[in-house]
């Protein structure tokens, strides 16, 4: 019993450090939702056959965003990036 506990305990801090991609508000398949990565970025925005396609906001866990648009999963059209150490971008958007 104890071996189960420290196995399922050692499970649980190995998820916490990886992180577990999910949804974690809203419709992240098709509409508005909010979406953590494993890595500890975050999106939240809108969301098309499950991928970002439209206006939304990404937060990479080092500190930089991007505020923009989206069109399958790739940075699109008009957005700003911004970057940890205070830089930023505003502008066009292509591949």
């Amino acid at each position: 019993m104890k071996k189960t506990a420290i196995v399922i305990l050692i499970l649980f801090a190995a998820l916490a450090q990886t992180g577990v991609a999910q949804c974690i508000e809203g419709d992240c398949e098709n509409g508005y939702g909010k979406y953590t990565y494993t890595d500890g970025d975050l999106y939240e925005g809108y969301w098309l056959n499950g991928k970002r396609h439209g206006l939304g906001t990404y937060v990479y866990k080092e500190g930089d965003m991007y505020c923009g648009f989206w069109k399958q999963d790739e940075k699109f059209y008009f957005g700003a990036y911004y970057w940890e150490n205070g830089d930023s971008y505003a502008g066009l958007w292509k591949d």
